[in-house]
């Protein structure tokens, strides 16, 4: 048995005294003995321990683990895979192998005695041990100890001090939440779930989190594609954080409602959990093949084949039980108001722009936060008359404003995705009761004489890293105009002594904060620090942004192209600002902004589209632009494949843009989503067919009667539609979908798909008409509506 360490210099003594001692010598060398004591014990008290060892430990191979000092398995097996013995221990005269010889000790975990020997635990073996046990309950830190010590028989113990490896158990498996592509929460589908239409030949996102006992561990991710056969189609392997990854379905593409994703998580311990079930279910299309995804929303119980989509935020304020955006209630009320010479026109939420924000940051743990900015329709209450100092009747002004909201994606596994906005700004729930306005509307006149501010169809794009900073930049583009009563929102554009304007901001952020939201876009929300105008003595310059004029639109595209495009405004802005594409004769690797908007006669119809583009890198003036694509309309639209049958097609509007998940390597591809315009004869209104998706290329080049180049063509792999999504809504009473659904917006990190615009109108009676007298006063609600397509 072994002898305690503390006693250790007490044996040696014995024995050596031992040899000397006996009673009947007592009285005679007592003094003698107290002498030999003393010079034996003299140099043992001062012998140091020998040197350390070196080892080195793994895990039971039984436990799968990916690093090697940590650990799920509480049994014994696992490895000691070196234990070595420095040169230079001191043998005491003892030779090796022959009188005296080495005991090994491994423990896991132990303690140690002051002098940094191991106290309790030791089992001591006469080899070098190949598997130790660890000897504890519960997931933590923790130290495994080796030791060593020289043995001279009988019982003199000679030894060394301890090494340590630090040891984590981990013995709960990871959790593992896939985010996106899932599903849309639906009542109206069979098992609460909208299923998600995948587009299989372009690549995708997979977003999701995981999570360990451990907080610094990482979990390496294996995502299989599970067709109807089974799930054992390997999709790719190594996935690390950020947990987003661009993946393509490894086919065959078959027209089933049972495809879905297997998400395998492992941490280092070797712990495992998989996200596999029929909820995250999805349809996989081809459009190479001629087959577009594609979705028809409609009110539930419409009798036929209408889908009832998922309604993100419904604009109806009558509405009491509906999905608005927490924190920002539609404005308005429908019913008309006493003295109300124009009457409620419109309410709800519109022209929406989704944006991932793919930096890692505390309030976006996982990188996939997503962000939307809208059109939030309001009235403004003036006075009507002023008589005699005092205001007699109120009149009421269309104005819009643009907010902001967020889904906090990955904070919350019954809200992954999109399925879930806030009006806040932040990736923080508590944020949810907060609008967030980034461009006012404003009175910056005076009570008897009102102007106000109001803004439009916003666009925005982050990049993460820029020039390599490690800061984020988000910049921004909208149409900018100002309200004088009682001109109405089109006079009030076009307006010949103030017009309005599309205005590009931005905001970087810098070594204090280098994460930055959207929010950082934001217009100051005093009415004395608001613009009156574009140029001009109190126009928009400095943080506002820079303003790009309808008459420096058109003279940039008459230098550039050396026609006159004659628009009498410019709007349906989109806006891309990225490193990865370059123009005809730009320079690679610098930051170019890209704007695509819509040259717009004097009936806001939309006569063509352009794409121009300035060099941030070089200058941030934005002075100075070309064109990079267009002219393009409508008529572009019939080199497309799968382009479907319209009735009086006239022209596209509300482009928007997006660019796709791209493998390793490979050059992004840009994918617009814009909206056919129709009218059925002269004289009829024009009505609004939805959305098509289809591949764009920004920098096709300019186009002339003599050589036309289309974006949608040249520099495109896939020259189809790729999807077609539309809203038919059309009940025997009530609200009517006259002017048709439009006006949408995707990000392929959200669950939402397409995020259409339902837009219904309604006649109330009762509306005062400037004399006073009755009318009917159109009412507009604007609904954003997920239809599950993803292009």
């Amino acid at each position: 048995m072994e002898p305690a360490k503390s006693q250790k210099l007490k044996n040696n003594l014995t024995s050596a005294a031992g040899l000397l001692y006996n009673p009947i010598y007592a009285p005679k060398y007592s003094t003698l003995l107290a002498m030999l004591v003393m010079a034996v014990a003299a140099p043992l008290a001062a012998q140091q321990l020998e040197p350390a060892p070196s080892f080195g430990i793994s895990a039971n191979p039984n436990c799968g683990a990916l690093e090697p000092t940590e650990f799920t398995c509480l049994a014994s097996g696992n490895l000691v895979t070196s234990f070595v013995v420095p040169s230079g221990v001191d043998l005491y005269g003892c030779t090796l192998g022959g009188n005296c010889h080495y005991e090994y000790c491994v423990a896991a975990p132990a303690t140690l005695n002051s002098n940094q020997t191991i106290a309790s635990g030791c089992n001591w073996n006469n080899s070098a041990p190949t598997t130790f046990n660890i000897i504890v309950t519960g997931s933590g830190s923790y130290t495994a100890y080796a030791e060593y010590r020289l043995v001279i028989p009988p019982s003199t113990f000679y030894y060394s001090t301890a090494t340590g490896l630090p040891i984590t158990l981990d013995a709960a498996s990871p959790s593992v939440v896939l985010n996106s592509p899932a599903y849309l929460p639906n009542q109206n589908f069979t098992g609460n779930a909208q299923p998600l239409q995948v587009n299989g030949a372009a690549n995708q996102w997979i977003t999701w989190w995981a999570t360990t006992t451990e907080s610094n561990d990482a979990v390496s991710m294996t995502l299989y594609g599970c067709p109807t056969s089974g799930c054992s189609t390997l999709v790719d392997s190594g996935l690390t954080s950020p947990p987003t990854f661009s993946w393509l379905w490894p086919g065959p593409i078959a027209a089933s409602t049972s495809t879905y994703l297997e998400l395998y998580g492992v941490d280092y311990a070797g712990g495992s959990d998989d996200v596999e079930d029929i909820a995250y279910a999805f349809t996989v299309f081809d459009p190479t093949t001629g087959t577009a995804g594609g979705v028809t929303c409609g009110p539930v119980g419409q009798g036929d084949n209408t889908q009832p989509c998922l309604v993100l935020a419904d604009g109806d304020p009558s509405n009491p039980v509906d999905n608005d955006i927490p924190g920002d209630p539609p404005a308005g009320d429908p019913q008309p108001q006493a003295g109300n010479n124009q009457g409620i026109l419109f309410s709800g939420y519109s022209d929406p722009c989704i944006r991932a924000d793919t930096v890692v940051s505390p309030d976006n743990p996982f990188g996939n936060n997503l962000y939307m900015t809208y059109s939030y329709a309001l009235l403004n209450s003036s006075c009507a008359y002023q008589q005699g100092g005092g205001c007699t009747g109120t009149f009421y002004s269309q104005a819009v404003e643009i907010h902001l909201g967020y889904s906090p994606t990955g904070l919350s596994t019954s809200s992954p995705g999109g399925q879930s906005w806030c009006a806040g700004a932040a990736g923080d729930q508590t944020q949810c009761g907060t609008q967030t306005i980034l461009f006012p509307s404003l009175n910056i006149g005076t009570t008897s004489a009102p102007v106000f501010t109001s803004h439009e169809v916003s666009n925005f794009w982050e990049v993460p890293n820029y020039n390599n900073t490690g800061y984020t930049l988000w910049v921004a583009v909208q149409l900018t105009y100002w309200i004088q009563p009682p001109q109405d929102i089109p006079a009030s554009i076009m307006n010949t002594n103030n017009p309005g304007c599309l205005v590009v901001n931005w905001g970087e952020g810098n070594s204090t904060n280098p994460y930055i939201t959207p929010a950082a876009l934001a217009w100051p929300s005093q009415a004395s620090s608001q613009p009156s105008s574009c140029t001009g003595t109190n126009g928009i310059s400095g943080s506002l942004g820079v303003p790009l004029t309808f008459s420096n639109l058109n003279n940039w595209v008459h230098q550039s192209t050396g026609t006159n495009p004659a628009c009498a405004s410019w709007g349906q802005p989109a806006i891309m600002l990225t490193n990865q594409i370059t123009p005809s004769g730009g320079t690679p690797g610098d930051y170019y902004i890209y704007l695509a908007a819509a040259c717009l006669d004097r009936f806001f119809n939309v006569s063509s589209y352009y794409v121009l583009y300035t060099d941030f890198t070089a200058s941030q003036a934005l002075t100075s632009w070309n064109v990079s694509a267009g002219p393009f309309n409508s008529g572009s639209l019939t080199a497309l494949s799968g382009l479907p049958s319209y009735n009086g097609l006239q022209y596209i509007t509300e482009l928007e843009w997006f660019i796709r998940p791209a493998a390793s390597g490979e050059t992004p591809q840009v994918a617009a989503i814009f909206t056919p315009v129709t009218q059925s004869g002269q004289g009829q209104p024009t009505f609004e067919n939805g959305c098509l998706v289809a591949n764009f290329n920004p920098v096709a080049g300019q186009s002339t009667a003599t050589n036309p180049v289309n974006p949608f063509v040249v520099g495109v792999t896939n020259t189809g539609i790729i999807a077609n999504i539309f809203d038919m809504d059309t009940p025997s009473s009530g609200p009517t979908e006259k002017p048709g659904p439009g006006s949408c917006a995707y990000d392929p990190m959200s669950n939402t798909g397409v995020v259409e615009v339902r837009r219904l109108v309604t006649t109330p009676t009762g509306c005062m008409q400037g004399n006073g007298g009755p009318a009917a006063c159109p009412y507009n609600i604007y609904t954003l509506v997920d239809s599950g397509v993803m292009p």
